[in-house]
Formats: structure tokens, C-alpha cells, sequence
């Protein structure tokens, strides 16, 4: 019997962790197929049929879906394999699914004990009834087995050694299942109670993962200082046994860690060793109470603030436009508040409504409309309008730009004491050309003419060339003119060089840009180890 199980990952990066614990918990021989969005339907099909296999598993998620839809009525028109689906995208829809598509068999929940039992079932053609968190039809109809989670996870085999570890990728790695919280929007409130793998063999696998030269590590754990002991003995691994330029990222919930332990890791952790994202979601406390999430805003701002004050521990936060009687007034304030904190890195996510999930089932009390088909995004609901999610939406994709990317950090570090970040972001989409380009060139060049259209931020516009220039390690292509002719920049580089002789003229000639900025000038040299920025006194 040859087994196929298939991932199809929104990028090339990430690594699927779920077809390796189930290629790692049977002992059936499995082969893996990893593709990514961006492969076309018909390429994944001939590499599939390539392997005239029996038994074909997808692993499904919001992004790849409709992908595996399509996929499955096209196997099926060609081959007799029996295909499987598991994963959270087809936990709650059995029927559906069933229904829509020539679907054999879907594993509800986590799927490692019953993988293995269906294939011996199908290798010895017997019964399936007694399978726990299966779901299959046969002449009488649909059948849906009880859904149980594993209760030792100790159990399982590690999925990390199945194939090579590919370091170029983001190495996923599990501590945990289950989260202690019940927020209404999320999936994980549904997995109780929290359970844990075997440290000391997490020990064994984080250090060969860490040993592969892997650089990026992300923890899958939902809440990973629910048990705060074990967290501690966990960043103390990794401290004594990381390789420099690694990261390794956590979801924490951040009103709830310790003072004590952000201390410690603060004296002994290398700076951007750790990376905590910190779901924030809403300051609103009415919204935060009516999506059962249990938040204490000026603990957790505490805590946040006292991250960014020491800059060791790298930092994203998480904010979600569209919860319950969030109005756009109040979601600004949100934005606003959060935006303060200076994170690294700030997401702004919208309200989906998957399946499974409680805000789902209450989807009618705040008359929401959402997608019908993945991601299941909020189009309206009483509290919050098409076009006010538009205007969000703009925001979002300038604080992606022009925030997270990190492009222009002198410059935000001048527009410090901004009012409103909010409506900052907005006038910035409004006043772009669209379609807005992705050019680095062109944004400096626009986000400089927007600064300096504004008399308040007139003072910061003078760093948009310098964040230029700093964010390249060789001279780059520049928009603005040095000075009035190639004469007169010569003259200010030879002023230059006579009062700082350290420079040969010939080399400034060639790595040297002014930077002017209305009757001034700074001029940015480009060294080996990288641009240094000096200002220019002509007199």
C-alpha cells in the first residue's frame, strides 16, 4: 500500500509540521509531497499521479482549501486512491465536505493515532467504526466516530528527524497543545486542557533543530507561559545552546508573565534572541468582555513597555479590527493606543469567523457579515461599516509598508509624539499615487513629499534620504539631485575632504551622496562596513 501525504503552504519558508508527526507516528512507509500556493493545480496533480498511490492526505488550512476542493474531484476522475483530510480547515464542516466532495475519509482534531489506525484498517480491510475522530460514509450514510484529543502526548514519535531539516526554512516546533483561554474568535479555546510534550525529548529535538544552522524558530504553542516553570527551563536551553543571528519566536500572553522572569531574560538573553508575539486584539473592555477574553490592559501595557525599554526581546503585537461594538472611533482609539508602544513589528489582522468557532455560532447577534468561503473575513456587522473596514484596510497596508518593514526608522523615531498614528496612516494612502508602488525608491521619494506637504512633520522628512541610504550596504540609486551641477558637487566633496583628510578624494568622488535638505547638508559615505552619515559645514 503506498501512502502520499501532501502539504500545500501559503510560502516556500514554512514548514510543514503536521504530515511529519504523521509520517513519524505510523509505521507504514510515507512519502511527503511539500508544495506551496503559488504551484499550479495541475503541477501538484501530475506529481501526486506520479506516485500511483493508494492512499492520498492532504493537510488543509484557510489558505489552501480551495486547492485540495479542486484537487480531490480531479484525482478522483482519474484514480481509485482513497483520499484523507485532516487539519483545522475541515475539522467542523464534516457533512459539508462530505456533501461538496468525493472525499473518503476526514480525520477531525489531532490526527497521529488515527492516521495510523485507518491504514491498517484499509492494508487489512476492516472495520473503521471504532476509530476515534473519524468521519467516513458508507451505504448507510455519514458516520462521525467521537473526537477525543490525545491525553499523553508523550507518546508520539518526534516529527522533526521524518526528512532533512532544510534550514532555510522557519522551523516549527511544538512544547504544548490546548490554550488555558476561551476567546471566542480563536480555535485553540476549543483544545482543553493544555497539555505538554516530553521535555526532555523537546530538549533533544530543539537542539538538532538549533544544530542544522537553522536561523528562524517558532513555537506553535498558543500560550507558551501557561506553565511558567517549564517556559523558563525551555529559554534557558535555548540560551546556552543558540547559535548566533537564530531567533526564536513565542506567543505569550503578556498581563500574565512574570516581572521576575522578564528580568532575568533581560540580563542573560543575547539581544534578538527572542521574539514574543503578544495578541492585544482590543483595549475596549466591553468588546474584549463579549469575545470571553480576560485581559488586563494596563498590566499588559506594563509589561510591554518595560520589552521595549530594554530592546532584548524583539516584540510583535497583534490588534483584530471588526470585534463585537469596536466601532471605528473605538478601534482608532485601539490602533492609537497600541501604535504608542513603538513595537517591531505591528500586525493589524481583521475578524474571521472560522469554523468551530464560538463567534461564529454568535455571528447573528451583532447581524455580521462575513466571507462564505476562506479566509471567512468580517465584511459588516452593526458596529462596524463596509467603508469603515476599507478605510482600516488602508491603514493596514500603510502600516505594513511603511512600519513593519522597517524602512524609515530615524524618521518615526522624529515623528515620536504623533497624535493620531491613525489618521497619520490614513492622509499617507490618501495622498500616494495609486496604485500605490513598491519601488523603495519611489516610497522614500513619496513618504518624504507627503512629510514635507505637512508643516508638522516637516522635521522629520529630513531623515527619509538618510533611512534611505542606511537601509542599502552600497551606494543605491538616488532620486534627488546632489547639488546644481557635477561641478559644484565636486567643490562641496573637496570642502569635505579638506577638513577630514582621512578620506581619499578619489574614494569620496566614488562612495560619496549629498543629502540635501532644504539650505542644508549631510553627506552619507559608503565604507566597507557600511554608510556613515556626517553633517557638511561649507563655510
Amino acid at each position: 500500500m503506498r501512502v502520499v501525504l501532501v502539504s500545500i503552504d501559503a510560502k516556500y519558508i514554512h514548514t510543514n509540521l503536521a504530515v511529519r508527526l504523521l509520517k513519524a507516528n505510523t509505521t507504514y512507509p510515507v512519502d511527503l509531497l511539500e508544495f506551496t500556493i503559488k504551484d499550479g493545480v495541475d503541477t501538484i496533480l501530475e506529481q501526486i499521479a506520479s506516485f500511483q498511490a493508494d492512499v492520498i492526505g492532504f493537510s488543509v488550512y484557510l489558505w489552501n482549501r480551495e486547492i485540495v476542493v479542486d484537487l480531490i474531484d480531479k484525482i478522483k476522475s482519474t484514480s481509485s486512491a482513497k483520499i484523507i483530510l485532516g487539519g483545522p480547515e475541515v475539522s467542523y464542516d464534516v457533512e459539508e465536505l462530505f456533501l461538496k466532495t468525493k472525499v473518503d475519509f476526514v480525520i477531525s482534531g489531532e490526527g497521529e493515532i488515527a492516521f495510523h489506525h485507518l491504514l491498517e484498517a484499509l492494508d487489512n480491510s476492516t472495520p473503521v467504526q471504532d476509530i476515534q475522530n473519524l468521519s467516513y460514509k458508507n451505504n448507510e450514510g455519514l458516520h462521525s466516530n467521537t473526537v477525543k484529543p490525545i491525553p499523553v502526548l508523550a507518546k508520539l514519535q518526534s516529527g522533526y528527524q521524518v526528512v532533512p531539516i532544510n534550514p532555510h526554512k522557519i522551523q516549527y516546533i511544538e512544547s504544548s497543545r490546548g490554550c488555558p483561554y476561551r476567546c471566542s474568535y480563536c480555535l485553540a479555546s476549543l483544545d482543553k486542557p493544555v497539555r505538554y510534550f516530553d521535555e526532555e525529548q523537546l530538549k533533544e529535538n530543539l537542539l538538532e533543530l538549533i544544530n542544522s544552522n537553522a536561523k528562524v524558530f517558532k513555537f506553535l504553542d498558543r500560550t507558551f507561559n501557561a506553565h511558567i516553570n517549564r517556559s523558563k527551563r525551555i529559554f534557558d536551553f535555548i540560551i546556552k545552546h543558540h547559535r548566533v543571528g537564530q531567533s526564536f519566536q513565542f506567543e505569550i500572553t503578556g498581563d500574565v508573565f512574570p516581572q521576575s522572569l522578564i528580568d532575568y531574560l533581560h540580563e542573560v538573553a543575547p539581544k534578538h534572541l527572542f521574539r514574543f508575539e503578544i495578541g492585544i486584539q482590543s483595549t475596549n473592555l466591553e468588546t474584549n468582555q463579549l469575545v470571553d477574553r480576560i485581559q488586563n490592559n494596563q498590566k499588559l501595557f506594563q509589561m510591554i513597555e518595560c520589552i521595549q525599554k530594554h530592546q532584548i526581546i524583539d516584540l510583535h503585537l497583534d490588534l483584530i479590527a471588526g470585534l463585537p461594538k469596536e466601532t471605528k472611533p473605538i478601534f482608532q482609539k485601539t490602533f492609537n493606543d497600541v501604535f504608542a508602544l513603538r513595537p517591531s513589528e505591528l500586525q493589524l489582522g481583521f475578524l474571521k469567523f472560522l469554523k468551530g468557532t464560538k463567534i461564529r455560532q454568535e455571528a447573528h447577534k451583532y447581524d455580521y457579515l462575513f466571507q462564505e468561503n476562506p479566509p471567512y473575513e468580517i465584511i459588516q456587522s452593526t458596529d462596524i461599516s463596509i467603508a469603515d473596514l476599507k478605510e482600516i484596510h488602508k491603514v493596514e497596508e500603510m502600516l505594513e509598508i511603511f512600519w513593519n518593514k522597517r524602512y524609515f526608522p530615524m524618521t518615526f523615531e522624529q515623528l515620536k509624539e504623533l497624535e493620531d498614528p491613525y489618521s497619520f496612516f490614513y492622509k499617507l494612502y490618501e495622498f500616494l499615487s495609486k496604485p500605490i508602488s513598491k519601488s523603495l525608491p519611489m516610497l522614500a521619494q513619496s513618504f518624504e513629499s507627503f512629510l514635507t506637504s505637512n508643516p508638522d512633520y516637516d522635521l522629520a522628512s529630513r531623515y527619509v534620504k538618510i533611512d534611505y541610504l542606511k537601509h542599502h550596504p552600497i551606494k543605491p540609486k538616488i532620486w534627488w539631485e546632489q547639488a546644481f551641477s557635477i561641478h559644484e558637487r565636486k567643490q562641496i566633496i573637496r570642502v569635505f575632504q579638506s577638513k577630514n583628510p582621512i578620506f581619499l578624494i578619489d574614494d569620496l568622488y566614488k562612495r560619496a551622496v549629498l543629502v540635501p535638505h532644504k539650505d542644508t547638508f549631510n553627506i552619507a559615505i559608503f565604507e566597507p562596513a557600511g554608510v556613515v552619515i556626517f553633517p557638511l559645514v561649507l563655510e
